[in-house]
């Protein structure tokens, strides 16, 4: 697609860093700042004049190229423009927070029905509808400064969220920002309606296939001696979960169908011990051993540091406010 005039202009501002905002989310570029940002998009041709009217011409060319396969988003010399833009080293240098810069692109972006969004690298992404510029990535090991902090920020809401709490602000955010679609909770009154699964939800492949998941979800540790002290869960409650989640189907609204769930997520807001795994393991049929997926408290925790979504009601270290709710990520 062929994004607007008024978005080209909202973007030439954005790129410059002279949105007339105070302050300014964007850093500020000279000219040269300007040439060296469209070499690292791949762009060779840049104008004489001025800064903004520059780019500007650079954009609009840009615009009017083919698109490929992400027809309802912008062509792929536009996404790698807009994807710099975001490029969280820009804002580390001029010490500026990417988050009011991320929330005044996708004000501009959603007047074209595309959602900006950053995935687990703080790689600026789009999405449309079902279509996005996401790809799979490995998440990157080991967490900067930032990240600990947001980090420590998620561990202190998790040392007192409930398993409510735990499901509805911290992993329906988490996986909708990785790209799941049509998340649905079971909730504390449906609990008997569950069948094993406190969240389903779907994930698109390339092929524009879907894969299924349910997600059984724990608070306090996952160990196999049973119910003991503290928040250790039984062990084979948890199994008959699982295996209740496999063989019951979900309705899929969008395609008005019942399917079966592909995978099952088995997260706990605790630890996961190696015992726990090897009795699962073991008590699962080789067919269904396959389908389950283990995320604890550290996958999560390193998850959302590497996200940009907000602790709920809390503050990063150093003081920087990030949000009371995650109201706006739905």
């Amino acid at each position: 697609m062929q994004l607007k005039k008024s978005t080209l202009y909202k973007l030439s501002e954005m790129i410059c860093g002279q949105t007339g905002v105070e302050p300014e989310p964007f850093p500020y570029r000279s000219r040269s700042d300007l040439e060296r940002f469209f070499v690292a998009c791949d762009v060779d041709d840049f104008y004489a004049g001025s800064r903004q009217s520059v780019v500007q011409s650079v954009l609009t060319k840009l615009n009017i190229e083919p698109t490929q396969l992400r027809a309802p988003l912008p062509n792929d010399s536009m996404t790698r423009v807009i994807q710099e833009l975001l490029n969280p080293a820009y804002f580390e240098r001029s010490g500026k927070d990417i988050e009011p810069a991320l929330a005044a692109l996708s004000t501009v972006l959603g007047k074209e029905g595309i959602e900006a969004y950053l995935d687990g690298d703080n790689t600026c992404q789009l999405r449309a509808g079902r279509v996005t510029t996401a790809r799979a990535k490995p998440v990157t090991p080991g967490l900067s400064p930032r990240e600990l902090a947001r980090r420590a920020s998620w561990e202190r809401y998790l040392e007192q969220a409930s398993e409510d709490a735990f499901t509805e602000k911290v992993l329906l955010p988490l996986l909708h920002h990785a790209g799941f679609h049509r998340l649905s909770a079971a909730g504390h009154k449906d609990k008997a309606l569950e069948y094993g699964k406190d969240i389903w939800m779907k994930f698109e492949l390339p092929t524009r296939q879907w894969i299924y998941f349910g997600v059984q979800v724990k608070k306090g540790k996952l160990d196999a001696a049973g119910r003991s002290k503290g928040t250790n869960e039984n062990i084979s409650e948890v199994l008959n979960q699982v295996r209740m989640a496999l063989d019951t189907p979900v309705w899929d609204p969008d395609t008005n169908k019942r399917v079966l769930i592909d995978h099952v997520y088995l997260v706990v807001s605790g630890e996961i011990t190696k015992a726990a795994k090897n009795l699962i393991g073991e008590k699962l049929d080789q067919a269904s051993r396959r389908h389950i997926l283990f995320m604890d408290r550290d996958d999560v925790l390193h998850l959302v540091a590497k996200s940009a979504l907000p602790v709920p009601g809390e503050y990063l270290q150093g003081g920087v406010h990030l949000a009371s709710d995650n109201s706006s990520l739905f």
